[in-house]
């Protein structure tokens, strides 16, 4: 596979990797993080993952509503933890690092053309359109 390929054309392998790094934060914030955030509820964190998923559907169903908001999540969340954290430590680190590369992928040239180009509606006989 190569990478450049998929940076610039393939957008599906991109969301796809920004979905499991969603997994990863949720593993990664339920173990290294667990007196950090005992105070937060699993499920809780499950359900914000279960809506940056959704919302990454959207992405690849071409919605640029979700992708900006998806954007914006991303941003609003590395600003949070660079500048409103008192101690700077591993864990925080490799928040930082698997959130920047979420977004990263977000902003990607395959993920921007995608949510960009509109998607053509379907002329077969059997969407009943003709």
């Amino acid at each position: 596979m190569n990478v450049g390929r998929v940076w610039k054309g393939s957008p599906g392998p991109l969301l796809v990797a920004y979905v499991m790094l969603d997994l990863l934060l949720l593993i990664y914030t339920r173990t290294v993080g667990a007196d950090v955030n005992e105070g937060n509820p699993v499920a809780e964190q499950v359900f914000w993952a279960l809506v940056s998923a959704g919302l990454t559907w959207l992405v690849w169903r071409r919605s640029r509503l979700a992708w900006g908001i998806q954007v914006v999540l991303s941003a609003w969340m590395l600003a949070v933890l660079a500048l409103g954290a008192d101690i700077v430590n591993a864990y925080l680190v490799t928040l930082l690092v698997v959130i920047a590369t979420q977004m990263t992928a977000l902003l990607s040239p395959a993920v921007r053309k995608h949510v960009r180009t509109t998607r053509m509606p379907d002329s077969s006989p059997e969407s009943g359109q003709a």
